[in-house]
């Protein structure tokens, strides 16, 4: 719906990536990114997997906020993993997502990682846009993992996604 104020026209909802800040987390934030896994992809994790994630040492957490509304997170590991991805429905394709990706990439190079990788579910490959957006990103596929990947219960093949940050000799 747009709203007409004279000649101009302005859309009732703006979501600016300028109004988009990420931070890492705090403690109370668990719930909102619970919340925000359980309403965002179809194979939430169990609170056991987020307190594994959120007590390695190894992972990195970035929370996407929109005037301190948590909108998305993502996790990266040490090893330049990423294993987790999630952006609120009424957020994507905002930018939010690019936004995380840069934040995770900068501090993957900080760490002297020299690059970031991503299995998705074959099944998500068919029926939504998430390999065409890595590919936006930077990614490229790299290869098949077969019985990769367990989604929604189910072991199936998994796309492998690599972004380089930077060549081992530089």
């Amino acid at each position: 719906m747009v709203a007409a104020i004279g000649l101009m026209m302005f859309p009732e909802k703006i979501y600016s990536i300028n109004m988009i800040k990420i931070r890492k987390p705090e403690v109370t934030d668990l719930n909102f990114i619970l919340d925000i896994d359980l309403k965002s992809t179809d194979d939430p994790w169990t609170i056991d997997q987020w307190r594994g994630a959120c007590l390695n040492k190894d992972s990195y957490i970035c929370l996407a906020t929109y005037f301190n509304d948590p909108v998305g997170f993502i996790i990266c590991n040490t090893a330049g993993r990423i294993l987790k991805i999630a952006i609120k429905p009424t957020f994507r394709n905002k930018g939010v997502g690019t936004k995380l990706i840069e934040t995770i990439k900068y501090w993957a190079v900080q760490k002297n990682i020299l690059g970031l990788g991503i299995v998705v579910p074959e099944s998500l490959c068919y029926t939504g846009n998430i390999c065409k957006w890595l590919n936006k990103q930077g990614f490229l596929a790299n290869g098949i993992l077969k019985d990769g990947v367990k989604y929604c219960g189910i072991i199936e093949d998994g796309f492998l996604f690599l972004l380089v940050l930077r060549k081992d000799n530089e």
